[in-house]
């Protein structure tokens, strides 16, 4: 029967899925145009893919017994700055770099999300102010909040 664990990870992985094909099927040539502020199509899979891997840090952190942190990061007030750290960690690689650390990301997402089966009791892991449940299921309530402008912007970059 599954588990909380278990039912997080396929509504994960169902948003990453379409949120790689919504990606995957833009125009090669938009890929690398700004139009989300500053950001290029590369630069929001970068954003998320980067955020998938401080959920999977704080989820391994979790999975140990600690108290889950994000080192660099102390609240929503300080989003935007963290996020151009972020990126800039990964400024100037390819599309395809961008893709490669994309699906390392979520690779990693799973992994410490199944590392929490040995260290986080189940009982009230729904509870959405939990903060494992939070970090599991950021990977999907992510994708979810960016695949609605991208699709917006594809239809508006047709001819």
């Amino acid at each position: 029967m599954p588990d909380v664990i278990d039912e997080l990870q396929h509504v994960n992985a169902l948003l990453q899925a379409e949120f790689l094909e919504v990606v995957e099927r833009i125009a090669p040539e938009l890929r690398l145009t700004p139009w989300y502020g500053t950001w290029s199509l590369r630069d929001l899979v970068i954003h998320i893919a980067s955020w998938d891997e401080v959920d999977a840090r704080v989820l391994e952190q979790h999975a140990r017994g600690d108290a889950g942190t994000v080192l660099g990061w102390s609240g929503p007030a300080e989003t935007d700055e963290f996020n151009a750290r972020l990126l800039e960690a990964h400024a100037g690689e390819s599309w395809d770099d961008a893709l490669r650390f994309h699906r390392g990301a979520i690779e990693a997402h799973r992994a410490a999300a199944q590392a929490l089966r040995d260290g986080v009791p189940l009982e009230g892991l729904w509870a959405p102010a939990h903060p494992v449940a939070a970090r599991l299921s950021d990977a999907a309530r992510h994708r979810a909040h960016h695949i609605l402008p991208i699709l917006e912007w594809e239809q508006a970059s047709r001819p």
